[in-house]
């Protein structure tokens, strides 16, 4: 499966301390923007040293953004998204891509409405341990890494869907 991620979810997820173990077993995908984003002159940032270490070890991928018209008819309107959330929608329907990962309010609206597959870091961390991708001892650890960055009922929700999978 193809994921892409926004800056954010993409920070949270490397924050939580299981981006290398699950970008391992996905195809991840970031747009060049979001590269910018997350690592040009961040460099005294733990999460960017990392970010920029899983793209040169391959278990990240940098995409150039091509322009895709089924993204301009949805983004025809909108005004509130950053560059980085605007070039993950092109590079959705341009790379192919299975499911967005975001935690921007305003871009996860647009793409509710428009019916695309995504999923907010906790999400993607609860479906790790039920995927045995991650032990639920380190999905609980990850999201209780990011509790404070995270809305608290996507921590609740998702915290209790790794612990329902003991049952």
């Amino acid at each position: 499966m193809r994921y892409i991620f926004d800056s954010d979810a993409l920070i949270k997820i490397t924050k939580a301390g299981v981006a290398r173990k699950i970008l391992q077993k996905i195809d991840g995908v970031i747009t060049e923007k979001v590269f910018q984003e997350t690592v040009k002159g961040k460099e005294e940032f733990k999460d960017a040293v990392l970010i920029k270490k899983f793209v040169d070890e391959k278990i990240l991928s940098v995409v150039k953004v091509k322009r895709n018209r089924e993204a301009g008819r949805i983004l025809k309107g909108v005004y509130r998204l950053g560059e980085g959330e605007i070039s993950v929608l092109h590079s959705f329907f341009s790379e192919r891509v299975d499911f967005i990962v975001s935690d921007d309010l305003a871009f996860l609206k647009v793409v509710d409405i428009n019916g695309l597959p995504f999923l907010v870091p906790g999400n993607l961390i609860s479906k790790a341990v039920e995927f045995g991708w991650l032990a639920q001892k380190e999905g609980e650890r990850a999201l209780n890494n990011i509790k404070h960055l995270i809305n608290k009922e996507e921590y609740q929700l998702c915290m209790g869907a790794i612990k329902e999978l003991r049952r």
